[in-house]
């Protein structure tokens, strides 16, 4: 029975009540009327928490589609040994029992990373182009508190990687220091003093030159100095 039914139950027993006339009549009445105001309310009661529950359900779902943030991540540290290249990559709030939660995916050139839903955030790694080829068959990861650890095969046994990826090794190559000419002493004499002038503020280019004024004065007056070199204003 409804609320509604209950309640122009409870009326109509109230009005009749006021119409009888016999103590018998009155007293059933009476009986009815408390019976008929108790179910009426446990009904009420029963509907509020009916819609205290169906409010907690409606709150969980949107907590549960509450909008997950995906990190794009771009540092890791790394090792190597004979077999692998081990990138070590920090994920907060990870723990071990999140595996399920965790996929690398491996190409010969590249290695990715996907974390899902971790303390209410994805995260995302891609590295392309690496320094060398990998196995990705042998490739593998393992999870850990607070980090993934993802294991590259290498392809060529015990063959060292200077950097994870091949833009790295540019970057090295690029900035690696020159062997110096060890068959011409005013030659090497010559690129460390260019090397200095170059990058060198004013005040170092001013005392380079001062140097170098110096010793070609000393070279036309027959004493010791820094040879036929170019003067510094050419370098």
């Amino acid at each position: 029975m409804s609320l509604n039914d209950l309640s122009e139950d409870l009326q109509e027993l109230k009005e009749l009540r006021k119409l009888a006339q016999r103590k018998c009549a009155q007293e059933i009445l009476d009986i009815q009327i408390r019976k008929t105001s108790d179910a009426l309310d446990r009904l009420k009661s029963q509907e509020s928490q009916k819609g205290s529950v169906t409010e907690a359900n409606t709150k969980l779902t949107k907590d549960s589609t509450a909008k997950v943030y995906t990190v794009t991540l771009r540092t890791y540290s790394w090792d190597q040994s004979d077999k692998f290249v081990k990138l070590y990559v920090t994920i907060p709030s990870l723990k071990p029992s999140d595996e399920e939660n965790v996929k690398c995916v491996f190409s010969s050139r590249s290695a990715s990373l996907i974390v899902s839903e971790v303390d209410g955030k994805n995260y995302e790694l891609v590295i392309n182009n690496l320094a060398k080829q990998i196995v990705p068959d042998k490739s593998f990861w393992k999870v850990k508190k607070d980090m993934v650890v993802m294991m590259l095969s290498k392809e060529r046994l015990a063959q060292s990687w200077p950097a994870v990826t091949a833009e790295e090794v540019k970057i090295k190559e690029k900035n690696k220091p020159e062997d110096p000419d060890t068959s011409d002493p005013s030659a090497g004499m010559m690129g460390l003093m260019k090397k200095m002038y170059d990058e060198g503020d004013d005040k170092m280019k001013q005392l380079l030159n001062k140097t170098w004024y110096e010793s070609q004065s000393k070279a036309a007056t027959g004493a010791p100095g820094l040879g036929s070199l170019p003067d510094m204003n050419d370098i």
